[in-house]
């Protein structure tokens, strides 16, 4: 009868361990199943973005480009130097958006297979400034936008060069593009000591810039795309709030 009983007693024993073993093989397994579904569920919202950029903003550039020579001969042939001239500003526009989507294709790729050669390097703040300067002067020039910049020239960021003006371009861009005519720009560039702070001010920011993107007026711009190379570069971001609904949007990255 003691034997039963301690028989008893270690089937009981044996059959807990076991239920126990069993839960925490259901709930790994749970846990599992939940990290593949949200890798599913990310990489297909990440693919849809790939696709949203694909269908609606490389079509339009490329469109401009169709019959781009016999528009040219006509305007030629015609005289019409000044149509001529606008059209040579709209193909400058084009042009950039176009390289600025295949720049954030190219990048978004790499980032998300996690095979982007991430260099960061001590980058003077005047090269910065001068690549942005000269990457949108014509779209500056064309709505009248009054650039004004404010920096140390012995202060150094440390980014990687690549993935740093990508974002400063998307962000300048969409701005660019949202802006009416002769409205300001300013960026000023702050060196503390440990951190570089970049201030971008300009009406149409607001306190949501980098949390929204309304269909149809967002261009070449993803703002989760925007946080995911800022992220990259060991940076910050935030609004500070200024008057009317306005705020200034503020990067802060490693000091070189």
């Amino acid at each position: 009868m003691e034997i039963h009983s301690i028989l008893l007693t270690l089937s009981i024993i044996l059959l807990g361990l076991l239920t126990v073993s069993f839960l925490r093989y259901v709930r790994k397994t749970k846990q599992q199943i939940a990290k593949q579904h949200k890798i599913i569920n990310d990489t297909t919202k990440s693919q849809n973005r790939l696709l949203a950029i694909l269908g609606q903003e490389v079509r339009k550039p490329i469109l401009a480009f169709r019959d781009i020579s016999k528009k040219i001969d006509f305007l030629v042939t015609h005289k019409e130097l000044d149509t001529l001239k606008k059209l040579g500003i709209q193909l400058e526009e084009h042009a950039t958006d176009l390289n600025l989507v295949l720049e954030n294709l190219l990048v978004w790729a790499q980032t998300h297979k996690k095979d982007y050669n991430y260099q960061p390097l001590p980058i003077p703040i005047k090269q910065i400034l001068e690549e942005l300067t000269q990457s949108f002067s014509g779209l500056l020039e064309k709505k009248e936008i009054t650039l004004t910049t404010s920096f140390d020239e012995a202060a150094h960021l440390n980014a990687d060069l690549d993935s740093l003006m990508l974002l400063l371009k998307n962000i300048l861009a969409q701005i660019i593009h949202l802006s009416s005519r002769k409205n300001h720009l300013s960026i000023k560039i702050t060196g503390l000591s440990t951190s570089i702070l970049i201030d971008i001010n300009s009406p149409i920011i607001s306190s949501n810039f980098l949390e929204t993107s309304p269909n149809g007026i967002v261009k070449n711009f993803d703002p989760e795309f925007i946080k995911d190379l800022i992220l990259l570069n060991r940076g910050l971001v935030k609004n500070i709030p200024q008057s009317d609904n306005q705020s200034t949007l503020q990067l802060s990255f490693p000091r070189g």
